[in-house]
């Protein structure tokens, strides 16, 4: 078979298996909404319980309270129980414990630990070797809270609440309540003197969210003369307590709340006006309550959450047939969005102008120089929407406007980095690249330095793309299948697919053509998005900007000089030096330098992604905010298990035309596709030219493009391979594995590349000693309470400075071609 009729034969079968993947898509459309099961009754002889919790063995543990009290040999007695009931167990089984309380006493545990506490006299109690052990008392406990009506834990502090002489609320902080060889003791309890603004106040809901707490409800009045109250507040160590958003409708007395998904806090027991018990759900972002209405609990007598888990519920009002206490269990059901028709023939229709792009420009890949720089021909206005479509990946587009959605538009300015850092790039560093005949950015290093120089920074390069091809496919695949409903493994296979074959077919030109299109589809997309929800909200542009102000949503600048916040002099410094890798060092944005005609056809590019990076960054903070106010507006759109990142996809389900939702959709496909290209074809690049051709006598140049388009078809399965693999197991551990190594090692490699450039008397060994410094003091640096965003100042710094002085120790190299 021919080599044309080959590469169509191949074409024509996977267009069809991704055509078939499209047909068979499960298309579902469901409501939220909790849905209960009735679990095996507690035992006979229980008249009611308070409380209980789940352990690390799935077991439920519950608090109860027995009809007979039991003597113990040491003059005590008791009648509160501890009760397990085993996954698809049939009946309950009595923990042998000892436990004082009464029916007031909560347990309280995180569900990320094995801790719990009883809350009524402030045991701890935790699970070792499969059972239920008292540990200590709280010191807060003991005289300091006589009357104890609440508890939340976050990470290994409790927070307590309870009444005083004053009958305020207020909270201790058990700083060593976890810590296995110390009890807690008076010492280590910091008190909270600020109590909070509210009226005296009993029985109220703590719970905690990012590492805040929040305080719901309770009685106030009298005694014997009470109301409940909707008021809510929340504490943070920095701001102290502030009032938020009241709650639609007052609690029972046994409601309990807890932590849902990224941003939202259930409270359940809330009684409607018809006396139905309800569950309430508080959006902390937005700072909005929506009531689910579909989600009325049975009867219930006490209740226990877990954030994650489904909920228990159990009723001492509503008996079965044998009298016992029934046990109901909770499940939160997320609404599953859908595309219509109209959008799966935009997305098979964009695709199939992708791969016709890769089929046209395969009869011009007759050589490495065609494959790799698309022979020095590509329009200057295409490289830099290419470097910028690049660099505008699908975790760049979803993340920035669910950053602004979420919080600040502090990290804006980062984006000026980019800006500053242009003239010397072009003005110091192109012509040192341009006036070398390379193909790689390594092979400027072993012409400027050593060949040691070259290998280390073709190996960076590589560890680093292949670290980077699962998470590009992986993480916009989460966010996409959360939206749309898609599942995960079909978004990450259509994305590898498409990007292999189109990539192997056309090269470098269909890499950048490919990236102007989707350039033009997300930022146009964009646009669209940003009328659309400023459309949807009451109030309009001026509404929108006066909300926004009202709540700081548009904060840009922090005036500090703390190296450990997010001030201005970080934001801005750490976006110049974060910048300078992608810049100087990065295969796949030197690649597009060099596939120019010229050095200054090479500069306009690098000015093309410079200029548009700040307007459309402005445009994506813009969506952000509107996004925030439009889901303030509409909270009960909001799904509480959503991830913060998927924010833009879901608005984009629920309100673009048929069509035009599958059209973007296919775009954020095509973002993450973009990544994936340019890391395929430069990985092949770096490869075939810093080791086959270096290393490889004789190579043809027919031998090197097949080993140029192997390798390229090896890499596309392999990110695809490993980002399905990366679906069965921990990726937010992966993607900060890959982050680290980012920044151990690029801060240093962009040094190197500065060195040769602007000092004639830097040398190979210079340039290496300043690498390896540079990522062992950012080992270090890692560890430090610094700002994230200046590590790469850090290790670049580090770099050029000790590779300076190490070529002077070892006598410098002054025949180096640098300026001066």
């Amino acid at each position: 078979m021919e080599g044309g009729t080959m590469v169509r034969y191949h074409i024509h079968h996977i267009v069809r298996i991704v055509i078939c993947l499209l047909l068979f898509l499960p298309i579902i459309a469901s409501a939220q909404s909790w849905e209960w099961e009735e679990l095996p009754p507690l035992p006979e002889e229980l008249i009611g319980f308070t409380d209980y919790d789940f352990n690390e063995e799935g077991k439920i543990d519950v608090l109860v309270k027995s009809k007979f009290r039991e003597e113990l040999p040491n003059g005590w007695s008791r009648d509160t129980y501890i009760y397990e009931l085993s996954p698809e167990a049939e009946a309950w089984v009595k923990s042998d414990i000892a436990i004082w309380g009464s029916e007031q006493a909560r347990i309280t545990r995180p569900w990320w630990n094995s801790n719990l506490i009883l809350e009524i006299s402030a045991s701890r109690l935790q699970w070792i070797g499969g059972r239920i052990v008292v540990r200590s008392a709280f010191a807060a406990a003991n005289g300091m809270l006589p009357y104890l009506t609440g508890a939340t834990l976050i990470g290994d502090t409790a927070y307590l609440a309870g009444k005083r002489e004053d009958e305020k609320i207020f909270l201790d902080i058990d700083l060593s309540l976890f810590a296995e060889e110390l009890n807690a003791s008076q010492e280590n309890i910091d008190t909270l003197t600020e109590v909070y603004p509210g009226p005296p106040l009993g029985f109220p809901v703590l719970a905690s969210r990012n590492k805040e707490v929040y305080l719901f409800g309770g009685e106030v009045g009298d005694e014997g003369n009470f109301t409940s109250s909707k008021a809510a507040y929340r504490f943070t160590h920095d701001g102290g307590w502030e009032s938020i958003a009241p709650m639609p409708y007052p609690l029972r007395r046994d409601a309990r709340g807890m932590a849902q998904g990224p941003n939202h806090i259930t409270v359940f027991g809330g009684v409607g006006e018809d006396g139905a018990y309800l569950v309430q759900s508080y959006h902390v972002i937005t700072d909005t309550w929506i009531v689910d209405a579909s989600a009325t609990m049975p009867p219930t007598g006490a209740s226990m959450v877990m954030d994650g888990h489904p909920i228990v519920f159990s009723s001492a009002l509503d008996r079965g047939d044998d009298g016992r206490l029934r046990v109901f269990r909770g499940t939160y059901v997320s609404a599953k969005n859908r595309l219509g028709w109209l959008d799966y023939t935009a997305l098979v229709l964009y695709f199939a102008v992708l791969v016709g792009m890769g089929y046209y420009f395969s009869h011009r890949e007759n050589s490495t120089e065609a494959f790799f720089l698309g022979n020095r021909r590509i329009p200057w206005w295409a490289v830099g929407i290419s470097i910028f479509g690049t660099s505008l990946s699908a975790i760049t587009y979803i993340s920035i406007p669910a950053t602004a959605y979420a919080t600040n538009w502090v990290t804006l300015l980062n984006n000026m980095g980019i800006v500053m850092l242009a003239p010397f790039v072009a003005i110091w560093y192109m012509p040192r690249l341009r006036e070398h005949p390379v193909t790689t950015a390594y092979e400027y290093l072993e012409q400027r330095f050593n060949l040691g120089t070259r290998i280390y920074g073709s190996i960076v390069f590589i560890v680093f793309q292949i670290g980077r091809m699962s998470i590009v496919l992986y993480l916009p695949a989460i966010a996409l299948s959360a939206a749309t409903g898609m599942d995960i493994q079909f978004c990450i296979l259509t994305m590898g697919l498409l990007a292999t074959l189109y990539t192997v077919m056309g090269g470098i030109e269909a890499v950048i053509w490919t990236d102007v299109i989707q350039s033009v589809v997300l930022v146009s997309g964009a646009i669209l998005a940003l009328v659309l929800i400023v459309f949807n909200t009451d109030g309009g542009v001026s509404g929108l900007l006066t909300q926004a102000y009202e709540a700081d949503k548009m904060h840009m600048v922090n005036w500090s000089g703390d190296y450990t916040t997010a001030a201005l002099w970080v934001v801005i410094l750490g976006g110049v030096f974060a910048n300078a890798y992608p810049a100087m060092a990065d295969q796949t944005v030197v690649q597009r330098y060099l596939s120019t005609a010229s050095e200054k056809e090479a500069t306009k590019a690098l000015w093309t992604n410079a200029l548009l990076t700040i307007p459309i960054q402005f445009l994506f903070f813009s969506i952000g905010t509107a996004l925030w106010l439009y889901y303030r507006q509409h909270p009960a759109q909001l799904d509480p298990l959503l991830q913060n990142d998927a924010i833009l996809p879901l608005f984009v389900i629920q309100q673009f035309p048929a069509g035009l939702k599958g059209v973007l959709i296919a775009g954020l496909f095509a973002a993450s596709m973009s990544s994936l290209d340019s890391s395929m074809n430069s990985l092949s690049s770096v490869l075939v030219n810093d080791y086959y051709r270096r290393f490889v006598r004789n190579v043809t140049e027919r031998n090197a493009l097949r080993a140029a388009k192997g390798l390229t078809l090896l890499f596309g399965m392999f990110g695809t391979v490993s980002a399905l693999y990366v679906t069965t197991f921990d990726a937010p551990l992966l993607f900060e594995l890959f982050l680290k190594f980012l920044g151990l090692v690029g801060g240093g490699l962009a040094g190197i590349f500065v060195l040769g450039t602007f000092t004639k008397r830097a040398n190979g060994v210079g340039a290496l000693a300043g690498a390896v410094v540079s990522a062992l003091v950012m080992f270090y640096v890692r560890q430090s309470d610094i700002h994230f965003f200046i590590h790469g100042m850090i290790g670049f710094l580090t770099s050029l400075v000790v590779g300076y002085v190490v070529s002077l120790a070892s006598g410098g190299n002054p025949a180096a071609k640098a300026v001066s």
